[in-house]
């Protein structure tokens, strides 16, 4: 269940801190829990049934403290115990938190936080034209990078609200780690559908110039091959009609 607002609005919660790690609502993601705090956290949590909220640690920030102002609301799965004593579990992504404060308490981490909701808003001409030149970047991504499977296109197509088809696209792609935070803390859903548009571009450019350079390389490859091939058959031919080796006479 998710985590209820209390009378002010705000939501209270067991907390796990994330670190390289930048979880989207919707998205499916395994996780690894390595320390006791966190392992307690979630235990708690299940023992409640409810979900629990991810912070998520700045890149290289030299506090252990230091959190993103956005974390994400998660529910977590069975835990799966490894064979170096730590744990693993799915998680999905469910609403964005800001975050307004965090402390601890008995060695485990608690936020009060505030549940952002995407609003539901009519989209005018230019916000629809958005979302659908978005999707065809993204198809045409998709068509040149082979980690991406052909299923997420299909998924992709079917959704229609702008702030969903951003966070979705970001869980598909290989987006950089200070570019997903950026994203995760933004609230205006077409600002961050654009800010995903103005990246799939280039990301476009960059697999259409791989994909070229593949293209040459494997054409010289096949032109090799068939060199190669061309020249033994001239020397069977050769040697069977007892003339030898005409490369090597020539050499």
């Amino acid at each position: 269940n998710n985590i209820n607002a209390n009378d002010n609005g705000l939501i209270n919660s067991v907390a796990i801190e994330l670190e390289k790690i930048i979880i989207f609502p919707d998205m499916i993601s395994p996780i690894f829990i390595t320390n006791d705090k966190n392992l307690t956290a979630v235990i708690k949590a299940q023992e409640k049934k409810q979900t629990i909220v991810a912070l998520i640690k700045k890149e290289e920030a030299q506090d252990s403290n230091a959190f993103l102002g956005t974390g994400i609301e998660i529910a977590v799965g069975s835990l799966l115990e490894m064979p170096d004593g730590s744990h693993s579990a799915l998680v999905q992504g469910r609403r964005r938190m800001k975050i307004l404060s965090t402390f601890e308490e008995n060695g485990i981490s608690f936020t009060e936080a505030e549940a952002i909701i995407g609003t539901k808003k009519k989209l005018n001409n230019q916000e629809r034209a958005l979302i659908n030149t978005t999707k065809t970047l993204f198809e045409s991504v998709v068509q040149l990078d082979r980690s991406i499977p052909d299923e997420a296109n299909m998924h992709i197509n079917s959704i229609t609200m702008p702030g969903l088809l951003a966070d979705m696209i970001c869980t598909a792609i290989s987006l950089p780690y200070l570019k997903r935070a950026e994203i995760l803390e933004m609230y205006d859903e077409i600002k961050g559908l654009m800010f995903v548009h103005k990246f799939l571009k280039p990301e476009l450019d960059i697999l259409n110039i791989e994909e070229e350079i593949r293209f040459n390389v494997q054409k010289e490859v096949d032109q090799s091959q068939r060199d190669f091939y061309l020249r033994e058959q001239v020397k069977a031919i050769n040697l069977e009609l007892g003339e030898g080796d005409i490369w090597e006479e020539e050499i």
